[in-house]
């Protein structure tokens, strides 16, 4: 039976690796199609090893210990954490332009929201000063 629960196990989480490196890894190929196999082969063979390790330890240490059916829920629970978390945050995915633009218009509002002028002077002063430290004015 833990045998069976293993293998099932293994290749859900084997699975959800390798769906969590392949929208994480660049592929360039320049042999063609050959290449991006190799490519796509070596994730699914370094997936493989991944799950074996969070899969089997947990079962060994567990098997050891009696706690078949807690150990099962435990890894069931990190699987599903982690392939809902890479689900999530393709979803969040955006250009670096667009991020770096988003960045300086909140500066940008910022800046102009912090950046007020003396009346009297003509000095910059705070959005909270009360009264000019150049010429003293009270601010309006």
């Amino acid at each position: 039976m833990l045998d069976t629960l293993f293998f099932i196990l293994w290749v859900i989480a084997t699975f959800a690796i390798f769906i969590y490196l392949k929208n994480r890894t660049s592929v360039i190929s320049f042999n063609g199609m050959t290449g991006f196999i190799d490519a796509y082969l070596g994730l699914l063979i370094e997936s493989g090893i991944a799950a074996a390790v969070v899969v089997g330890v947990p079962l060994w240490i567990l098997q050891k210990v009696g706690l078949y059916i807690i150990g099962a829920v435990v890894i069931i629970a990190v699987i599903a954490m982690v392939v809902k978390k890479g689900g999530n945050n393709d979803k969040k995915t955006t250009s670096m332009s667009k991020v770096i633009n988003e960045d300086n218009k909140s500066n940008r509002k910022q800046i102009v929201d912090e950046a007020r002028f003396c009346a009297n002077c003509g000095e910059k002063i705070n959005r909270d000063d009360l009264f000019c430290g150049n010429c003293g004015e009270k601010v309006k």
